[in-house]
């Protein structure tokens, strides 16, 4: 049950990965759109159902339907810095993938990339927001909106910047588990999407900077972010550094010859610029900070 609920985000994503991934191409696309004719009806049908998609699974979590009742949504106010930055990189990633959708359906990239990025931000995000602040134990953080416009910001505007500052093409922001097994194993109290999303402990974002030529690079170095646990007793913030190595880019050269390797070369680096993969990342030093002195800050 739990599962059939994401494969409607499974095929978006799928979607995503191979619809335009670039802002020159997002253009070209559009102008292409544009002189085929309008734009079906059923896309548009399409584009509006998935964004009411998104908002019905905003009110669902944000209400906590779903949750099982002994979850306290107030364990994540504990994971205070890693909540606000989980919140950029679902903005971020969301308003890049909406914004492949509204394409699709017809709108041009600038007002794709607003509508996606500022709808997913204060449409969605911040809406469950609000609704945890009339939920018993939780309470609605101001912090959390300032978090979903930076990610809008990054959405609507960091392509642009990158172009004008090339060494940003470099960055990336990403996401992977400590152990991905935990994602597909058991349920937890929170159902599946406690798998994916509500396992904090074993969730980690890093910033990466690629290294070598940059259509084809060799490694990528990471600086990364991650907490160590629910119990206030045992929480602390862990910092450290990794590397995830490129094969599909030392192989690039002989998978752009093959039929159809230049647009599986593409997918796989879709992916691969936003999830730390597991047999290719390496975490390689940590330290933690912590534990929290201001016991009262977590007082339930």
């Amino acid at each position: 049950m739990h599962r059939r609920r994401f494969i409607p985000w499974i095929v978006l994503l799928a979607l995503a990965s191979i619809l335009p991934q670039s802002a020159g191409a997002a253009e070209a696309s559009a102008d292409s759109m544009a002189g085929a004719g309008p734009t079906p009806a059923w896309r548009k049908v399409a584009a509006t159902a998935a964004h009411v998609s998104m908002y019905a699974v905003a009110t669902k979590v944000g209400s906590r339907f779903g949750l099982e009742r002994r979850f306290r949504v107030v364990r994540l106010e504990k994971a205070y810095a890693y909540d606000v930055v989980a919140h950029i990189w679902a903005v971020n990633q969301l308003s890049q993938l909406f914004t492949r959708v509204d394409e699709w359906a017809g709108l041009s990239p600038t007002t794709a990339r607003r509508t996606a990025a500022w709808g997913t931000a204060f449409g969605a995000l911040t809406y469950m927001e609000f609704i945890n602040g009339f939920m018993p134990d939780v309470r609605f953080d101001p912090a959390d909106p300032i978090a979903n416009a930076l990610g809008a910001l990054m959405a609507t505007k960091g392509s642009d910047f990158a172009l004008r500052h090339p060494w940003m093409q470099r960055l990336s922001f990403e996401f992977g588990y400590k152990d991905w097994g935990r994602v597909f194993g058991p349920k937890q109290q929170t159902g599946f999407a406690g798998n994916i999303w509500h396992d904090y402990p074993n969730g980690r974002f890093a910033v990466g900077y690629s290294l070598g030529p940059q259509e084809n690079e060799w490694v990528r170095l990471f600086a990364t972010y991650e907490i160590t646990s629910f119990d206030v007793e045992e929480l602390k913030n862990r910092f450290g550094i990794g590397v995830e190595v490129k094969p599909h880019h030392w192989l690039a050269p002989i998978l752009r010859r093959l039929p159809g390797g230049a647009s599986l070369l593409a997918a796989t680096d879709w992916v691969d610029r936003r999830l730390l993969l597991p047999g290719l990342y390496f975490q390689l030093w940590t330290f933690d900070t912590g534990p929290f002195s201001d016991q009262q800050l977590f007082q339930e």
